[in-house]
């Protein structure tokens, strides 16, 4: 997950890149190139997220049936859910900042003066994926050595048996 994370993540980077720069090129064409590319960069910015929340909730199923298939102390679910719990408000985070640079880029693409606020609220949201990305990748990393760890100790206890029984 690790490597998929970061390839998802340079692409929404060189895509938010593209979107800035077209949003301060000048004429009509690149104002709605602008807002097309906006769009589907935004997208994928939610897509990266629900595929994170997704990867930490399954993960964290499998760890809770390894840990009680194979009567393993329960210190491991504690551990997956204070994961869980601190990728959840990353991920509210992201999605946070999304609305704010929707919202003032609606206002600004209804008006027919130049709006202020939103290129400053984009620069922000640019800043605050960045600042989010490494967190959310430093506790992928150390999520999927946890899973792992704990299904070798699964896997250590004779699944087999535990299955059977």
């Amino acid at each position: 997950m690790p490597r998929i994370f970061l390839s998802l993540v340079v692409a929404n980077l060189l895509l938010l890149l593209g979107a800035a720069t077209l949003g301060f090129s000048s004429g009509e064409s690149g104002v709605d190139r602008h807002v097309v590319l906006a769009v589907f960069t935004l997208l994928l910015s939610c897509f990266i997220q629900v595929l994170v929340f997704t990867y930490f909730t399954v993960t964290g199923k499998v760890v809770a049936q390894a840990v009680h298939l194979s009567d393993l102390p329960p210190g491991p679910l504690d551990k997956v859910r204070g994961f869980k719990r601190a990728i959840t408000y990353r991920v509210a985070t992201i999605f946070g900042s999304i609305l704010a640079v929707v919202a003032t880029g609606a206002a600004a693409w209804r008006s027919d003066s130049p709006v202020v606020s939103h290129p400053v609220v984009a620069g922000a949201v640019v800043m605050v994926h960045l600042w989010i990305w490494l967190q959310e990748y430093r506790l992928i990393v150390a999520h999927a050595r946890f899973v792992e760890e704990t299904l070798s100790r699964y896997d250590a206890k004779g699944r087999g048996s535990a299955v059977e029984a």
